[in-house]
């Protein structure tokens, strides 16, 4: 049953790391199943990440938590890392450890029994909290304060959010942007960055996530290798986010509802009432304060128009930072959005030689001559591109995605020695890029485009006459 998606778990990538797969019982009641509600649970014994999570109405079997650990291997849930696999599964359930053995010792990963997991314990008890407060949802009044100036204030912050919200809604940049793809924003243009992720759930609540950090943003898109493999103690510390998504009124809390009522807010239709709050670390969930709302309602304002000028919409995106001025809005402040979040020009534009490339690519170091022919074919055409007159911003972009195409093609391409004749047809290995590089849609469409450019350079290279010989030359 699970042949092809095992397949697919033994390829993945081997990290130093316990993961704890389990259930829990909740206390809270249900009409289905035995009436009880089950969380089952796949997570990171040292950072606390949630793999994978799953709710049940009934006990769990041994092939509904088998299908969990794949969905933690492959599908791993946002903001708790890459794909990959751990070296450690522990599990408290004797029969489990049984009936997982065989399979965790095929994907070269120790199966550990241990009596008790304290960890899955205390996860099931804060995310029992969080459902239980959901049915108390916080209200974004709460933040209005106690003073006529500071309910001034907020009134004014909260009808531009609403309002803002519902502009967003009939955007819909959810189409074209992911959370793979973060965006820097400055509140006013001068300030300290702040990053923003659309999010569409798996309950299709679409919103936008604002991490206030950029090491907060780098835990939350779960960090790099070398980041990944650092003690527990050395992780970067939990640090505030922001989050907005959009539901029905159910969702909101009744003091919400009445003062949309009374001040006529804008909701843009049922399924479009927006719920916003700030998650401060560990877990403590607090309604939002004014200037959070401020920023958010500009991020709001400006991001489908800077969506659209990035080329997200088109395909093909480009180096861009923008400063947008919203004088009926925020008459002293400005709003700059930055991508890549972290782009610096010039930043991946390699020089010769290539060597220390070509092994970055290369996990056999037999094959590293196969990288260094890549590198000498691939990066002379950046120079080719500056000549023509291409902005430096796009041919860092295309030095990015020839990184990518290198990487690929020396550890998941068929190829043991390099010929022009690789780079015919369409993009291959899109399965191990969406794996191993990004899922986003626009990022797998820049290694398209990257890659039919490397087909002309090499029908070019072809058709142009070999160099004479020294000696020769054509007389003049």
């Amino acid at each position: 049953m699970h042949s092809d998606q095992e397949k697919r778990a033994r390829r993945l990538p081997s990290r130093p790391g316990r993961w704890l797969l389990g259930y829990r019982k909740l206390g809270m009641r249900v009409q289905e199943g035995d009436g009880h509600l089950y969380v089952l649970l796949v997570v990171h014994e040292d950072t606390g990440a949630i793999r994978a999570t799953e709710l049940l109405a009934t006990a769990p079997d041994s092939r509904q938590l088998t299908n969990l650990l794949y969905d933690a291997l492959l599908r791993p849930a946002q903001g708790s890392g890459q794909p990959y696999r751990p070296t450690e599964l522990v599990m408290d359930d004797a029969g489990l450890y049984q009936e997982l053995g065989p399979l965790l010792e095929r994907l070269g990963v120790q199966p550990v029994w241990e009596r008790s997991l304290a960890v899955l314990d205390e996860m099931a008890r804060h995310l029992e909290g969080i459902m239980r407060r959901g049915a108390r949802p916080l209200a974004l009044v709460r933040s209005r304060g106690t003073t006529s100036a500071q309910r001034a204030a907020f009134y004014a912050a909260a009808g531009e959010f609403y309002a803002a919200a519902a502009a967003f809604y009939d955007a819909d940049p959810w189409e074209w942007l992911g959370s793979a793809d973060p965006i820097a924003v400055r509140y006013p243009h001068d300030a300290e960055p702040i990053f923003v992720m659309l999010v569409a759930g798996s309950t299709d609540q679409p919103g936008i996530n604002v991490c206030l950090t950029r090491e907060g943003l780098e835990l939350y898109m779960g960090g790099d290798e070398d980041e990944l493999e650092k003690d527990a103690e050395e992780q970067p510390p939990e640090v505030p986010v922001l989050i907005m998504y959009y539901s029905d009124a159910s969702a909101m809390a009744p003091d919400d509802l009445a003062a949309i009522r009374k001040h006529g807010w804008t909701i843009r239709s049922e399924e479009a009432y927006p719920l916003f709050f700030r998650v401060e670390p560990p877990h403590d969930y607090a309604p939002p304060a004014v200037d959070d709302i401020w920023r958010v309602s500009a991020i709001l304002r400006t991001l489908p128009a800077f969506i659209t000028t990035v080329g997200f919409d088109k395909g093909w995106v480009h180096d861009t930072h923008m400063i947008y001025d919203l004088p009926d809005i925020y008459p002293e402040r400005t709003v700059a959005l930055t991508y890549p979040y972290d782009l610096v020009p010039g930043l991946y534009t390699p020089i010769e030689p290539y060597e220390t490339l070509a092994r970055s690519w290369c996990a056999d170091p037999s094959r590293e001559p196969l990288g260094l022919a890549m590198a000498t074919f691939m990066f002379p055409l950046l120079q080719v591109m500056r000549a023509e007159g291409y902005a430096e911003s796009t041919i860092d972009l295309y030095a990015k995605a020839f990184d990518d195409i290198g990487w690929l093609q020396c550890r998941f391409g068929p190829h043991d020695t390099f010929s022009t004749a690789i780079f015919v047809g369409d993009a291959p290995l899109e399965d191990a890029f969406r794996q191993q590089i990004s899922p986003a849609k626009t990022a797998l469409e820049r290694y398209r485009r990257a890659w039919r450019r490397l087909v002309e350079w090499a029908r070019l290279l072809e058709t142009l006459p070999a160099e004479p010989p020294p000696g020769d030359a054509e007389p003049r």
